[in-house]
């Protein structure tokens, strides 16, 4: 999978706990299969958003949630071949 690329073999389901609130996360996804998500998280649980691939394989997409206190991200693989190239936050 994924020769062409380095990241994060992300699974089914990666979480990212972020070290402080962050009013927005942005990942940079590329799958193999089936487009993944992003659903990132406020403080106390309320998801800010999700946000889906929408390119086809092989394609490297940036995805992006703004928020105002977001302290998790958890990113969704359906069929377990998506790498996360890049994850930035921006602290609160």
């Amino acid at each position: 999978m994924g020769s062409a690329f380095t990241g994060l073999d992300v699974g089914f389901s990666t979480e990212i706990a972020l070290p402080t609130p962050c009013v927005a996360v942005e990942g940079t996804l590329v799958h193999f299969s089936q487009p993944a998500s992003i659903e990132a998280f406020e403080v106390g649980g309320a998801s800010a958003g999700v946000a889906a691939m929408s390119v086809g394989q092989r394609t490297p997409e940036t995805l992006r949630i703004t928020g105002s206190a977001i302290d998790r991200v958890v990113i969704r693989a359906p069929q377990d071949e998506t790498l996360l190239l890049r994850f930035c936050f921006e602290p609160a």
